[in-house]
This record gives structure tokens, sequence and C-alpha cells, in this order.
């Protein structure tokens, strides 16, 4: 059926006025959903969603028709009032629902070429996820300033860049200089508050030269520096040593309120009885020092971290737990993503 532009405002505006309809969706349908509009319009919702997305619009007729003194209008001008009161509570919400409308409708969002870390072909519907899992997990605003630990060839930031507002920034760091260099010419050069670093930090599977130790690397960044922190697919190419000394230096870089996205795979009593008896997507059957493996001939393609002791390192770090979503990389019946997520908070 074909979409009118009054039809794609309705529906828009049915998703801004509730938000927490919205943001309750798993992942894959709100993105089928959202992006089946944005694909029969996307320009006029993405113009409309900013508009209503608007600070200014949430107050745009407060204090008229207080003149008049009738009954009827003084009822209109008090249900003027809570409608505008419910407009201003979902304001940010419907900020963060415009910046990801932005990402779902580009028609020149970056493509990672081949030989860039995470440059597959899922490179934007994996980003596009994660913006989602952001968003609705981490509380991600356009205002923060985001540290990407690990950002390989940019496949979160190149979704993050239509959603952070100009003011805010990005800092990504990697192992991998091929990567880091495309995202220089790639990403940066389109969001110039984007900025990438490398760093010779060894690791047998991305960069089997470095001569700096993950284990004992300090981030080059002050302290209480960013807001929010990114740490995907990252710990699942990690030691549990390299893993203690990046969640120490994430807190340390982090704001007080800040927060960490990660994903692991958490070696945990009910992953371990699934993958026994289920047909997991990765199995962890060898163990390299204090860490189960997938594989021993190249032990760092995929590490699993054991939970009780990786839930002891983010308590030394000063982190607390906000929220765990495990994945199903073992087995385990559930709607989220692959991997384990786990979203950490510095009070």
């Amino acid at each position: 059926m074909h979409m009118t532009e009054g039809n794609i405002a309705r529906k828009v505006k049915k998703l801004i006025n509730k938000p927490d309809e919205f943001f309750a969706d798993s992942p894959h349908s709100a993105l089928q959903r959202f992006g089946a509009l944005l694909k029969r319009g996307a320009p006029t919702v993405a113009s409309y969603v900013s508009r209503a997305a608007s600070p200014t619009s949430a107050h745009a007729n407060d204090g008229q028709g207080a003149s008049t003194s009738s009954a009827s209008s003084q009822a209109q001008h008090q249900d003027r009032r809570i409608e505008n009161a419910r407009s201003a509570e979902y304001a940010d919400d419907a900020r963060k629902l415009a910046g990801f409308a932005v990402a779902l409708a580009a028609t020149d969002y970056p493509f990672a070429s081949e030989g860039v870390v995470m440059g597959q072909p899922s490179y934007r519907s994996i980003g596009l996820e994660f913006l989602r899992y952001f968003i609705k997990w981490g509380e991600l605003s356009p205002e923060d300033d985001v540290l990407d630990v690990g950002c390989g060839g940019g496949r979160m930031a190149a979704a993050i860049g239509y959603y952070l507002s100009p003011s805010a920034s990005y800092v990504g760091f990697d192992v991998h200089r091929g990567s880091i260099n495309w995202c220089l010419d790639n990403i940066s050069t389109r969001w110039p508050n984007f900025r990438f670093d490398h760093y010779a930090i060894g690791n047998s599977r991305y960069n089997p030269r470095g001569a700096l130790k993950a284990e004992s690397f300090a981030f080059p960044y002050a302290d209480a520096t960013f807001s929010f922190a990114i740490a995907t697919s990252l710990f699942t190419h990690l030691t549990r040593q390299e893993v203690r000394q990046y969640l120490a230096e994430i807190a340390r870089v982090l704001r007080h309120g800040g927060r960490l996205f990660s994903t692991a795979f958490l070696m945990t009593p009910a992953a371990e009885a699934a993958a026994r008896h289920g047909t997991p997507t990765i199995k962890f059957e060898h163990q390299f020092g204090e860490n189960p493996v997938q594989s021993l001939e190249q032990p760092m393609a995929a590490v699993a971290q054991h939970e009780s002791v990786f839930f002891a390192d983010v308590t030394e770090a000063g982190l607390v737990i906000d929220r765990i979503a495990y994945g199903w990389w073992s087995g385990l019946r559930t709607s989220n993503g692959m991997q384990d997520i786990i979203v950490l908070r510095k009070p």
C-alpha cells in the first residue's frame, strides 16, 4: 500500500509519543518496522522526526489561551499544558529516535573495504543493530563523548556518526593500522569530531608484531574524559589479565555516571549446560591460561571469560553492573545478539 506523507507522519508520531513501546521492542523487529517506514518515505520520515524532536517543539504552545475566561478555553489550556508536559517528558527519546532515523535512512552509509577488521557484508546491519542496543540499554545520548576501545574498521562509528551531535566527540582506537587508516579516510572526513588512533599493542590475531603489552597498556587519555565507552567484540579476543587492565583504564577515563557497553562470551553454568546439550555456535573446548578458548592454534580468535572472575575484575575497577543480556552463542534460547551484553556504570 502506498504510504502518503500523512500516513507516515502519523505512524512516526505514534512511535515518538510511545517511546517506551518503541524501545521495548526487540532490536530486529524494531529495525524491520521502522526501516520499512523509511524505505517508503525516508526523507519525509527523517524530516518529520527531526521537527518533532526539536527542543522547542515541546513548548511551542505553552502559555497560549490563558487570556480567555471561558471554562472550555481553560479546559483546553489545561489539556494543552498536559500535552506539552508529555512532549517535554518524551523530548530526549524523540531526539534519540531522530538520530536513529537518520542512520537508518542514510543513502551514503560507509562500507568498509576488504581487509578492514569487521568489514564483512553485515557491516551496516550490525552497526545499526548495536546503535539500537546503545540507545535502548546503554542510554547513549546524542551529546555523549564516546570512547570506542578496539574500534576495528569503525563498524560502530559508522552508525554513531549519524546519531551524535556535532558538539559531542568520538575517539576510537585499535591495534590494526589498516583499519584505523580506513576510518581516518572514510569516517573522520565526514565527521570532524570523530578521531581514530592506532597503538602498536600486541595481539596474536590482529597485530602479532605489536611491541606494547595489552595487560599493562595505559590509555593515553586524561581521567574523566568520556561519558560513554564501547568494547564490542573486544573482550572476546583478550585474556583475563588484559581484560582486567582494560576495565581499570576504561573506569579511569570515564566520568562519574558514565557507561561502558561491552560484549563477551561469559562462561556460566547455564552456558556450559546449553553448550553440552544443545548446538552452540562456538565451542570453548580448550584452556589457554585462565581462559577457555575455541582453538589452541589461534587462541585469540575466540576467548571466553569466566563470569565470576569477570565480575570480580569489574568490581575491582570500580564499576557496577547495570544490565546483562545473555546471547545465543552457547545455545541458550534468547532473542538477544550472539554475544553476551554487559552494561557497566561508573558510580
